[in-house]
């Protein structure tokens, strides 16, 4: 058997994965955990968009998504969206081809660097001639590896999540 045929099987069976998700109702209590949170873009928001779609038909959208016992709201600042009136909420993938090919080589650098906020000023800013190099050797070594897999998830349907009544 060749690649091809296989490789054709697994994108769609990664198609149909949502579809497959959305066949239940999830209770409320139950959603933060269903949908998860979504990693850090290098913009701050997260690399998700979500809509939450009212009984009303209406379509709410934003990049963060915070839930209470009696609503969910799309930002910090944003009115709640009473529970009884929320039908489903789909997650739709937001992710930059950018933040894809450089997170190989940041996890490498702040590997080496440290986590503390004066880094610079300590004795591992020795290390950046050493580690800004291999920052990009890595980046350009993950590169084909990472780009189809990031193509595979941009082109993935939205994960869609009814609400239980």
């Amino acid at each position: 058997m060749t690649a091809k045929p296989i490789a054709l099987t697994l994108v769609l069976t990664l198609f149909s994965f949502s579809t497959v998700q959305a066949s239940g109702d999830v209770r409320w209590t139950d959603l933060p955990k269903k949908i998860g949170r979504g990693k850090v873009r290098s913009d701050g928001r997260e690399d998700r968009q979500y809509r939450v779609v009212t009984k009303d038909g209406l379509v709410h959208a934003g990049h963060k998504l915070i839930f209470s016992p009696n609503g969910v709201r799309l930002s910090d600042s944003s009115a709640t969206i009473q529970r009884e009136q929320v039908a489903e909420i789909t997650v739709h993938r937001d992710a930059r081809l950018r933040d894809a090919l450089v997170a190989p080589g940041s996890a490498l650098f702040t590997l080496g660097v440290g986590h503390d906020e004066y880094w610079l000023f300590s004795w591992r800013a020795l290390l950046l001639p050493v580690l800004i190099p291999a920052t990009l050797v890595v980046m350009a070594a993950a590169a084909p590896v990472v780009l189809p897999v990031h193509a595979v998830k941009r082109h993935l349907p939205d994960k869609v999540i009814r609400v239980a009544p």
